[in-house]
């Protein structure tokens, strides 16, 4: 039987498990084969199954850093509100994922993220010290809202985009983002 821990972390884009459980309570089992090419993380109440948090399956994290990004397109295909949906597409021209991007105050707050089929994935939020938070980029988290990578980058308010990458985390158990932002 595999193990279950109390809370996990992500580190480089990979999930690792903290404190053995009792019996009873919130659990999880991280479940991967020996070379980590695909993995998954299961939810657990009182021993009984609830649901599955992540399978690199639908979402590869490891595979979001810059030396692995491909040729993605996104493509609009709704907008409703405050709330913009669209297709992200490989350069195959397959859809890979869909995303739905929040708005506040003209600008993009969170996307969530979505498998071809609507199964939730993930969530990014994004901040803007010039709405309060306490710096630009981008807070990246699983449906469990543990945080699995963030970046800090310049902002050019004139054109109203980020610039430079001044920073990348890939280890958010050791270096939280400035502030962190839960949901």
């Amino acid at each position: 039987m595999l193990t279950q821990y109390t809370k996990y972390y992500w580190k480089e884009g990979r999930p690792y498990g903290l404190l053995t459980p009792g019996l009873y309570g919130k659990s999880y089992r991280i479940v991967h084969d020996p070379y980590w090419r695909r993995c998954s993380i299961e939810e657990y109440e009182k021993e009984q199954f609830r649901r599955v948090i992540y399978d690199s399956l639908l979402l590869d994290f490891s595979r979001l850093k810059e030396e692995y990004q491909e040729g993605w397109n996104r493509e609009r295909c709704l907008q409703k509100g405050g709330e913009e949906l669209f297709l992200i597409r490989d350069q195959n021209e397959r859809v890979i994922l869909f995303e739905s991007s929040l708005f506040e105050a003209g600008k993009c707050r969170e996307t969530r993220l979505f498998s071809s089929q609507h199964t939730p994935l993930a969530t990014q939020r994004i901040c803007y010290t010039s709405l309060g938070d306490s710096f630009n980029g981008v807070v990246f988290y699983d449906l469990e809202k543990e945080v699995v990578m963030y970046k800090v980058y310049a902002y050019d308010e004139q054109r109203e985009e980020f610039t430079k990458l001044l920073h990348e985390e890939w280890d958010p158990s050791h270096k939280p983002p400035p502030s962190v932002l839960r949901h």
